[in-house]
């Protein structure tokens, strides 16, 4: 007979929230702002990831700190302008993320088995 565990745990972002496609989203927004044509989003997104993971590999820091400073480090690279501003919605726009389009249906039918969890860093 199999049994099933009192609980499942998801890690929330690229798991549930759909982070690439939401970061790729704002970037494109931003290169739009500045009438940048010759830099794709997710060309600036996939050098974001690298950098992002690099940051998160060393000493913790709130990820909304990962997420400032790691987009100033991608936009630099390729020479794309910000504002402080920019680099604050960034960081607080993660709260707004949509899930994937399979998330919330899948939760719900899990919900009615296991005690659902999530997680984040």
């Amino acid at each position: 007979m199999h049994t099933l565990p009192k609980a499942i745990t998801f890690d929330c972002y690229g798991t549930l929230i759909d982070w690439e496609a939401e970061i790729q989203r704002y970037f494109a927004q931003k290169l739009a702002e500045h009438n940048i044509t010759d830099i794709n989003a997710r060309a600036l997104q996939g050098y974001w990831e690298e950098v992002q993971f690099q940051s998160i590999q060393g000493p913790y820091l709130p990820y909304r700190q990962v997420l400032r400073e790691t987009m100033k480090l991608a936009f630099d690279y390729f020479h794309v302008p910000y504002a402080e501003t920019d680099v604050e919605e960034f960081a607080n726009a993660m709260g707004r993320w949509k899930p994937f389009p399979d998330t919330r249906d899948a939760i719900v039918a899990l919900q009615r088995y296991v005690k659902v969890v999530f997680t984040s860093k």
